[in-house]
C-alpha cells in the first residue's frame, strides 16, 4: 500500500492539480473575474479556433458551448470557487491535452503563426504611421471645437453627464511614456471634473482597452468587456476618478 507521503505526491502532480495550480495563478494576477476570463478565453483561442487541428477530436459546437461558458462565469467566485468552475467547464480540452498533447501543440504553434505574423505587420505600419496619424487627428479635433485634447495621446468630448476619453496613436512611445502620459492627461480631465459637478461618470472604449485591460484597471477603471468584436468598454466613478487624479 501508498504511504500518505506517496499518495499527496501522486495527488500534486497529477493533470487535475496542475491545472488548478495555474488556474489560481491567473486569479491572483488580476483584480476581477472579467480580466481573470480574459486571460483564460485567450488561451482558450490558441487551439479552438476555425481550422484548428483540434477540431479532429472535438466537435465545433462543443467548442463554442465552452466559449460560451467562460463567457458566463461568475464574477463574484472565490479564489477556490473560480479554480473549480472554470477547471470543470475547460476538463474536455484538458483531457485531449492529455490525450493528444502533439495535437494541441499544432494547434497553438498554428494560431502563433498566424496571429503573431499579422499583428507583427499591423504593429509595424502603426508605429511607422504613428506620429503622422496623431497629428493629422489632433488638427481635426482643434478644428470640430467640441473635443478637447487633454495630453498627448489623450482626449475627451462631454456628452450630458459623462465624460467620453479617447486614446491618439501612440505606437511610437514607450509602454511607460504611453501610461505617465495617459496618467498626466487623466490629471488634466479631473481638474476640468471638479468644475463641473453634473459630470458622474468617466468612461473610454478603446481597441487597447480590449487587448490590454489591465492597463486601465491600473489606473482605476472598471473594464467591461463586450461581445461581437466591439471595444471593452472602461468606467471609473466622479468620486473614485476624484480621489484618485485630482492634484492637491
Amino acid at each position: 500500500m501508498k504511504n500518505e507521503n506517496e499518495i499527496k505526491k501522486a495527488t500534486e502532480s497529477s493533470p487535475e492539480t496542475k491545472v488548478k495550480d495555474k488556474l489560481g495563478e491567473v486569479y491572483d494576477l488580476y483584480d476581477n473575474d472579467a480580466s481573470r476570463i480574459n486571460d483564460i478565453f485567450r488561451k482558450f483561442e490558441s487551439i479552438a479556433y476555425e481550422g484548428s487541428p483540434i477540431i479532429k477530436v472535438i466537435p465545433l459546437e462543443l467548442l463554442m458551448e465552452i466559449g460560451r461558458q467562460l463567457h458566463e462565469v461568475d464574477p463574484n467566485l472565490s479564489h477556490s470557487e473560480f479554480q473549480e468552475q472554470v477547471y470543470e467547464i475547460i476538463l474536455p480540452l484538458v483531457e485531449i491535452e492529455i490525450s493528444n498533447p502533439d495535437l494541441v501543440r499544432e494547434a497553438r504553434e498554428l494560431w502563433n503563426r498566424r496571429h503573431n505574423g499579422s499583428r507583427a505587420q499591423k504593429e509595424t505600419t502603426t508605429r511607422e504611421n504613428s506620429q503622422r496619424l496623431r497629428q493629422e487627428k489632433k488638427e481635426q479635433i482643434i478644428e470640430d471645437g467640441e473635443r478637447v485634447i487633454a495630453s498627448e495621446l489623450l482626449y475627451y468630448q462631454v456628452k450630458e453627464n459623462v465624460i467620453e476619453l479617447h486614446i491618439l496613436p501612440g505606437m511610437d512611445l514607450s509602454i511607460i511614456a504611453f501610461i505617465n502620459d495617459i496618467r498626466n492627461g487623466l490629471k488634466k480631465i479631473a481638474e476640468f471634473v471638479k468644475k463641473n459637478e453634473q459630470i458622474s461618470i468617466i468612461s473610454g472604449q478603446s481597441w487597447i482597452i480590449t487587448e490590454k485591460p489591465e492597463l486601465l484597471e491600473k489606473l482605476g477603471f472598471t473594464v467591461r468587456t463586450q461581445e461581437g468584436g466591439v471595444d471593452s468598454i472602461a468606467t471609473i466613478s466622479r468620486e473614485d476618478f476624484l480621489k484618485r487624479y485630482l492634484k492637491d
